[in-house]
């Protein structure tokens, strides 16, 4: 016992108690006893040993230390009758437990400071969480809260900086986007929270964001250098040119820019160049006004205005330099010698350009130099006084302007029915504009030809699509519902219904819904059909032929229109199923009348009763009752020549002679497409004491059907058990009171015990768990040690 060889000690005291049994030695038989029960006791003490050295080994030390806790009160109360070898080992143990703590917790602190590592100089903020929840698994497993509590605060302080420097990725975008000034304050205001919290955040993310600030403070010196740049460059343009789009699409820009940037130092720069676009554009205005003047003819006026203005100019820019365009100022100044050396238009003149200007009107297709022209003209006859001229002049502005809204409303439109925007709405003004223009006199010849060839070619194209609409929907009849693809045909007939409505046409739109109605009414009709079908094929022959007919009945009574195809689809597989029922039927009934009637009538009734059973199932099946009546007749003439149930008759084939045997069973399988394969009866007689016979059944290919038996009751034996599977028929479980050992039965027949047997539910044997090492069997089957020894099972 000293080396704790438990079995062996075991054995040794149970052959001595034995032995002191048989020689009545009571004392020392009770102290082998004690013994014995001293000796379990400290087997279980060491077999709680070894499980603990098994959780050492797989880590589960928080597990170990509650096991040995057990242990050692275990020990405790019975601390006298444990070896001091075993007590030894579990103060070892408890040594070596502790030890292994200390490494494992040591071994953490390192994985610990290495993911802080990983943090402080590279921000490997996911590598180093994944050490973290590695190190938490094996603390939690250990038993190591303190380490688990450090582990929780150090990841939570991982999730704060790697949240900071998320924030600064962020601010990170919005540099390049162009907003500093809102980057700035958001970067300071990361700063302050690293400054006030120094020990949760590492020092790396310090200086990576006071370098950011750094770099971004550069950045907005630039942008400023660059905005004063641009405002040079604004006033540049501002005084090369009267057109001031550009300047004011770059003080636009500009605008955005400092917007974005947050650069309100700006402000009052922004709002001065906004004043000189506004008081440059005033001036503008005005001069256009004395231009406008001039050109009418009143040239006093006009050199009064552009005087004034002129003045104007240059008194405000002695006060502010660049106010005004320089180009403004020599614009003022060229109108002002122009209107010094401008003569008056003649009425001839004036004349020979009016009659020139007309011509042009009626043949052109772009007005706006015609109106221009004519509104100079107008200007020029106001300055003659000639009221009449002027009377013609202004009849012609309003013909010429009516005619250039009509080409530009028929511009607009025939771009919209090209790009078939609002499709019914287009057309329906190309229509309105049609008739408006053909009763109108005011319109030119060449606007209503225009007009005209925009309406012939949207009636010409609808043409083309209604004819693309037809071919569409003849394919999708043809193609999909002919062919009873009703799922397809619907979603084709939704998408062709969609394109219509589109296109603005309805011509399709009854007989699309139509077909619509039929797909969804015959749907159902084909998945019944194709669901008899299926039948069909898994043997359901009568089955199907009762689905196929219903679907008969109800395609007859439907409400609504009935395809053709769907009719000719179902009363086609109909009459082949009815045709392959009524061919069965025939073939049974020559064979029952034929081959077996013969049978019975040459006193072979132990054979033909045997095939009549199998007949009469398929004659009910097919329920041909003619059939089944007489079937049932010639099973009653076969029972009056022999007693299926007799125990000698089914005996009485192994005492018949073999050769009047074999010939008997020749001659009746002669008449039928069953051939016989015999054997070499000499060398079947040298292995068997009776004769037996393989039957093959063939097709009308000489193609075997069914699998080789020896005997015609084998072959019997198999069609059975083809008939109970394919009706799925499962034999209920005899009722028995004890067991199904033959010893006790409440009136049940042998051969129901028999056929409950065969089946796959039959009782199954209560499991019992045993142990490897020791053989004892445990009462219950949830176990995880043994009850005796310990040791896990």
């Amino acid at each position: 016992m000293e080396n704790l060889t438990f079995s062996d000690s075991l054995l040794i005291l149970i052959e001595k108690k034995d032995l002191a049994n048989k020689q009545v030695y009571k004392a020392a038989e009770k102290k082998i006893e004690s013994m014995i029960k001293n000796l379990e006791l400290n087997q279980q003490s060491y077999g709680y040993l070894q499980t603990l050295e098994k959780l050492h080994q797989e880590g589960e030390f928080a597990q170990s230390i509650t096991i040995l806790a057990d242990l050692e009160n275990r020990i405790k109360k019975t601390q006298k009758n444990h070896f001091p070898l075993l007590l030894q080992k579990v103060e070892d143990f408890k040594d070596f437990l502790s030890k292994s703590i200390s490494d494992e917790e040591s071994m953490l602190q390192i994985e610990i400071s290495k993911a802080q590592k990983l943090v402080a100089h590279n921000l490997e903020f996911f590598q180093a969480t994944e050490i973290l929840s590695t190190c938490k698994d094996r603390a939690v497993i250990a038993g190591l809260d303190k380490i688990s509590k450090q582990i929780d605060t150090i990841s939570q302080n991982f999730v704060e900086n790697q949240r900071l420097q998320t924030e600064q990725v962020s601010y990170e975008s919005r540099i390049q986007e162009g907003k500093f000034q809102e980057a700035k304050l958001g970067l300071e205001e990361l700063l302050k929270i690293v400054y006030k919290n120094q020990d949760i955040f590492v020092p790396l993310l310090k200086q990576n964001l006071e370098s950011m600030i750094g770099k971004l403070n550069k950045k907005i010196e630039e942008e400023e250098t660059s905005i004063q740049k641009i405002i040079g460059e604004f006033h540049d343009q501002m005084d090369k040119s009267l057109d001031f789009k550009e300047p004011i699409v770059l003080i636009e820009k500009l605008v955005q820019r400092i917007k974005i940037n947050g650069f309100s130092q700006f402000d009052d720069i922004l709002d001065h160049l906004t004043q000189k676009i506004t008081s440059n554009n005033q001036i503008l205005i005005e001069l256009e006004s004395a231009q406008k003047t001039f050109e009418e003819g009143d040239i006093h006026v006009a050199e009064k205005e552009a005087s004034q203005l002129l003045k104007q100019i240059e008194k405000e820019l002695k006060k502010i330099p660049r106010k005004y365009s320089v180009a403004l100022k020599e614009a003022l100044e060229l109108l002002n010698s122009e209107i010094e050396i401008a003569l008056k238009d003649g009425l001839d003149t004036l004349s020979a350009d009016f009659a020139e200007i007309t011509k042009r009107a009626q043949i052109a297709l772009d007005f706006t130099e015609i109106l221009q022209r004519i509104k100079n003209y107008h200007i020029r006859a106001q300055r003659l006084g000639e009221e009449n001229l002027k009377h013609q002049i202004i009849v012609l502005e309003s013909q010429v302007q009516y005619n250039a809204n009509l080409i530009a409303k028929h511009n607009a439109l025939a771009a919209k029915y090209q790009r078939m925007d609002d499709f019914i709405q287009t057309l329906r003004e190309i229509n309105n504009m049609v008739t408006e223009v053909q009763s109108d006199a005011a319109v030119f010849d060449q606007i209503k030809s225009v007009i005209e060839a925009l309406q012939d070619r949207v009636e010409s194209d609808i043409s083309t699509r209604e004819e693309r609409m037809r071919n569409s929907l003849q394919s999708i009849i043809s193609d999909e519902i002919n062919e009873l693809n009703f799922s397809n045909a619907s979603e084709s007939l939704r998408g062709l219904r969609e394109t219509a409505q589109a296109l603005a046409i309805s011509t399709f739109n009854t007989e699309i819904n139509k077909f619509l109605l039929i797909c969804q009414s015959h749907k159902n009709f084909k998945i019944r059909a194709d669901s008899a079908l299926v039948k069909h094929k898994n043997g359901g022959i009568m089955e199907a032929r009762e689905a196929l007919n219903d679907v008969q009945s109800d395609l007859s009574h439907h409400d609504g229109p009935v395809l053709d195809a769907m009719v000719s689809f179902v009363k086609t597989n109909y009459d082949a199923i009815d045709a392959e029922i009524k061919k069965e039927i025939t073939d049974l009934t020559k064979d029952v009348k034929g081959r077996l009637f013969n049978l019975v009538e040459t006193k072979k009734g132990e054979i033909a009763y045997f095939i009549l059973e199998e007949q009469l199932e398929r004659a009910q099946y097919f329920e041909a009752k003619d059939l089944i009546t007489e079937i049932s007749n010639l099973m009653k003439l076969c029972t009056l020549q022999f007693d299926p149930m007799d125990k000698k008759f089914r005996k009485k084939s192994k005492k018949r002679d073999q050769e009047s045997y074999r010939e008997e069973i020749q001659q009746t399988l002669a008449t039928t497409t069953t051939k016989v394969a015999a054997k070499d009866f000499a060398a079947i007689e040298e292995r068997r004491s009776t004769v037996q016979t393989i039957l093959v059944k063939f097709d009308s290919q000489d193609q075997e059907k069914t699998p080789h038996f020896e005997t015609a009751k084998e072959l019997r034996e198999y069609k059975s058990n083809q008939r109970v599977k394919q009706r799925a028929r499962v034999i209920k479980p005899p009722k028995v009171t004890e067991n199904l050992n033959n010893e006790t039965r409440n009136s049940m027949t042998r051969a129901r015990l028999q056929a409950f047997d065969r089946q796959a539910n039959r009782p199954q044997k209560r499991t019992q768990i045993t142990c490897i090492d020791c053989g004892f069997h445990q009462k219950g089957t949830t176990v995880v040690f043994c009850e005796f020894c310990g040791k896990p099972l």
